[in-house]
């Protein structure tokens, strides 16, 4: 799902961004010029991209309104009638899709120039945002309670002794110790941080090394050994360092909760101003 929405932001940021380079280049070539011609957009929308007018205007008050649906995640897991409605991961993938294409369109709104209110309320969501990516991956690291990890990781474990008799492998328990030892070793695993900031640069290059590493298990296993080496790795590593990231959880809330009320507060002032000089 996660994948799905980075997918989504990614072609619509694109999309938008080229219909504005027709816009300020050959604006008959344009998508809503050729809608505007079919009737389907109403002739007095004015389709010029620069900033206070009508187009721009409407890419603030839609990325204003997805940044203020970022806020039906924290709804969703905080209401005790909203908790049976889908899947808590899927509502965090959707609140970070809504956190990125919210100010994708703030800065198309204000041309990629930042003064003033605008440009408080800009940082405040970029540092927001920012910190959000960051607690997602924390995020994951802490789904699930330090038991059911080491639990995972044990299954991945039996899954390796019975490949290894599927295949007919003869490996000493030294060998397959060493395998284990070295596979949790890239994982970030091994060395066991009661620090935080430790245990998420270890986590990070962990991961990093799992994607580059095709040598965690013996060649005879196959694709089959590579993956459940891994998964056992990384769920123990998870296991080993579940506690230091939920403090890290504690300290990022206090952290970004500040950001994302500051953001709020200096849009409304800034809708409010633009709304209270445009009536006068």
């Amino acid at each position: 799902m996660a994948k799905y929405f980075l997918s989504l932001w990614a072609i619509l940021s694109a999309l938008i961004a080229f219909e504005l380079y027709r816009l300020h280049r050959n604006p008959e070539h344009s998508m809503l010029f050729y809608l505007q011609t079919r009737h389907l957009l109403k002739a007095k929308f004015d389709l010029s991209p620069d900033p206070g007018r009508t187009l721009s205007l409407w890419f603030g008050y839609v990325g204003f309104g997805l940044m203020l649906l970022t806020n039906l995640y924290i709804i969703r897991k905080r209401l005790n009638f909203f908790r049976q409605l889908g899947v808590l991961k899927n509502w965090l993938d959707f609140h970070i899709f809504c956190g990125l294409m919210g100010p994708t369109l703030i800065l198309f709104h204000c041309d990629f120039k930042v003064r003033g209110l605008v440009a408080i309320s800009f940082w405040s969501m970029i540092v927001s945002l920012s910190s959000g990516i960051v607690g997602r991956y924390v995020y994951t690291q802490i789904s699930k309670l330090k038991g059911d990890f080491v639990r995972e990781a044990e299954a991945y474990n039996r899954r390796i002794s019975a490949l290894i008799e599927h295949k007919e492998l003869e490996i000493s328990e030294e060998e397959l110790a060493h395998y284990r030892t070295q596979a949790l070793e890239a994982a970030g695993g091994r060395q066991v941080s009661n620090n935080p900031m430790m245990a998420l640069t270890s986590s990070l290059i962990g991961d990093v090394k799992m994607r580059l590493l095709s040598t965690l298990a013996p060649a005879a296993m196959g694709p089959a050994g590579e993956l459940f080496f891994r998964e056992y790795a990384v769920n123990m590593r998870k296991a080993n360092t579940v506690d230091s990231f939920n403090r890290l959880m504690g300290y990022w809330h206090t952290f970004h909760t500040p950001f994302a009320v500051f953001m709020y507060l200096a849009a409304v002032l800034h809708i409010a101003a633009e709304f209270w000089l445009g009536a006068a």
